[in-house]
């Protein structure tokens, strides 16, 4: 069967292009009607042969490889009819008829009474001088096949940053357009645009309605723009764990943390070092001597390290330290220890007397240390002719703050 099937301005449609592109103003389209007239039109009429109902656009786009033919769609639902279309046109928003098309074969849409359930979609192509001067108001409460995409919670998008269309898109490809628009997608700026057989379908969704791209970020459209959907303090979205070094810096503002990286960066934060040592180290009398010989023993907690009696301060590890030591001898009238950063004395304990065989002394001191520094036990006995033993020394130290 011969199809004849075509879709033309009508005169007064032409008129009103004309107006439009000399005035810089657009043609708002708003409905589809339908109907059963069997008359060839010529493009002077003013409204259908034959009316039989009248839809709002459900869907709308160009047509590949002419980006000045658009084409709308109006959706029948099942219970819609029963229809012979045998015509079509397009209302604008002042009620008159801009194009009209003639279907033949005529459409022919049963009800379910009829034993048929049917849904579908009517369109009509219409060439016009700039399609960009064109405007269509879509209905958002209709569910089109080919538009319901933007009544889905989270639809795949390829770019949110393309203003030309891409010259090999594939059926089903999705972007948000971009800024400035141009070719097939001129004028439909922070819209959607679904690639299909039959050209571009362009989509206005909602507010609310989210997007995702394919690295797995997400955006929702609020205010009619998309924007990321990531949590703030005064905005509920998706956050992204904090790894235990982003945890330990905690300088991200913009991550959560972990029960992990919570007990790392504590850690960090007031980190505990305890050392002691136990042995002997030969003391002259008047001769201070570091406690160099000792094993260790105690937890170590960070990047400091503890070796042979000195820490060395790591480099996450910088800031306020509290030190205490200490020393235990024979054969000591007096005993006095220091603490000693980068070798020299940073703090130096209270001297003690005794007429016992064993004397123990202590000193505790708040150093504020950098990286690399070093800190050391230091003892000195006096009064005694021959050398001591210092049989135990200690020290311990915990960082406090930054």
């Amino acid at each position: 069967m011969v199809q004849t099937s075509f879709a033309l301005m009508t005169n007064l449609g032409l008129s009103k292009e004309a107006a439009a592109l000399a005035n810089g103003t657009t043609i708002t389209v708003t409905h589809i009607a339908i109907g059963d007239g069997a008359t060839v039109p010529s493009g002077g009429e003013t409204e259908l042969y034959n009316e039989v109902a009248r839809k709002t656009i459900s869907g709308h786009g160009t047509v590949v490889g002419a980006t000045n033919v658009a084409y709308f769609d109006c959706f029948l639902a099942a219970a819609d009819g029963p229809y012979t279309i045998r015509e079509a046109g397009l209302y604008d928003d002042d009620d008159e008829l801009i194009a009209i098309a003639h279907y033949d074969p005529p459409i022919n849409k049963p009800t379910p009474s009829s034993g048929q359930t049917v849904e579908g979609t009517v369109r009509l192509e219409v060439a016009f001088s700039d399609v960009a001067n064109v405007t269509i108001e879509v209905d958002p409460s209709l569910q089109v096949p080919l538009q319901r995409i933007t009544r889905l919670p989270w639809v795949p998008v390829l770019s949110l940053s393309l203003s030309t269309p891409p010259a090999s898109p594939s059926a089903g490809d999705t972007y948000l357009i971009a800024a400035d628009a141009t070719g097939a997608w001129a004028g439909q700026d922070g819209k959607l645009a679904e690639y299909g057989v039959a050209g571009w379908a362009i989509m206005e969704p909602p507010n609310g309605h989210g997007v995702g791209m394919t690295d797995g970020s997400v955006y929702i459209r609020i205010d009619g723009a998309y924007v990321p959907l990531v949590a703030t303090e005064t905005f509920k979205g998706l956050v992204e764990l904090a790894t235990v070094a982003e945890a330990i810096a905690g300088t991200d503002t913009g991550r959560a943390v972990t029960p992990a990286g919570l007990l790392a960066g504590i850690r960090r934060q007031n980190v505990v070092y305890f050392r002691g040592s136990q042995g002997n180290t030969s003391c002259p009398n008047g001769v201070a001597t570091l406690t160099t010989g000792f094993d260790n023993i105690g937890q170590h907690l960070g990047d400091t390290t503890y070796l042979s009696g000195v820490f060395t301060i790591g480099a996450e590890d910088a800031g306020k330290w509290l030190f205490w030591g200490g020393a235990t001898a024979f054969n000591v009238q007096r005993l006095q220890t220091a603490i000693m950063r980068n070798g020299a004395a940073a703090s130096v304990g209270d001297d003690r007397d005794t007429v016992d065989v064993t004397i123990t002394t202590g000193n505790i001191n708040l150093i504020d240390l950098a990286a690399g520094d070093t800190i050391q036990l230091q003892a000195l006995q006096l009064n005694s002719t021959a050398v001591a033993q210092v049989i135990q020394g200690f020290l311990m130290g915990i960082r406090i703050g930054k």
